[in-house]
C-alpha cells in the first residue's frame, strides 16, 4: 500500500462487494518494521533488491518523520492533520518503539552502504534517546 512516490499508506478501506481504497499516511512504526523486514530479507538472501528498497524506504522515512530541530522521528508524518502536539515515542513497551527501531535501522544501513547521512542519524537518534 503505498503512493505514486512510495510513500507508505497505513489502513486499507473496504465495503462489502466494492474495491478496497488505501487511505491515512503510514506512521513511523510502518516505516521502521518494513525497513527492518527488507534489511532480514536482505541478510538472508544477499539480494541487493532489498537493500535498495529499505535505503528508498528510509529515506522517505526521513523525509517525511525526521525532527529536523530536536533529531529523532516523529509518529506521524509532517503533512499530517496538525495536532496540538506531535508525539515522538522514546520509550520501548511490549514492542519497541519506532524510534529504536529507526535508529537500529540507521545503524545497519551504514554498515551496509557506509553512507555517512546514516550514521550521523543514527547517532543524533542514540544521543536523544539517552539524553545527551
Amino acid at each position: 500500500m503505498r503512493n505514486k512516490d512510495g510513500r507508505l499508506f497505513r489502513t486499507y478501506l473496504a465495503e462489502a462487494g466494492k474495491p478496497g481504497t488505501p487511505r491515512l499516511n503510514g506512521y513511523l512504526d510502518d516505516y521502521a518494521f518494513f525497513i527492518h523486514g527488507l534489511l532480514a530479507l536482505h541478510d538472508a538472501t544477499g539480494d541487493a533488491r532489498w537493500l535498495n528498497d529499505a535505503k528508498n524506504l528510509t529515506n522517505l522515512m526521513i523525509t517525511w518523520h525526521w525532527d529536523k530541530d530536536g533529531g529523532g522521528f516523529f509518529y506521524t508524518s509532517h503533512d499530517h492533520e496538525k495536532l496540538f502536539a506531535r508525539a515522538k515515542d522514546q520509550y520501548d513497551g511490549a514492542q519497541p518503539a519506532g524510534n529504536s527501531v529507526a535508529a537500529r535501522d540507521l545503524v545497519r544501513l551504514y554498515m551496509r552502504t557506509k553512507d555517512a547521512k546514516y550514521k550521523d542519524m543514527a547517532q543524533k537518534q542514540l544521543r536523544i534517546r539517552r539524553g545527551a
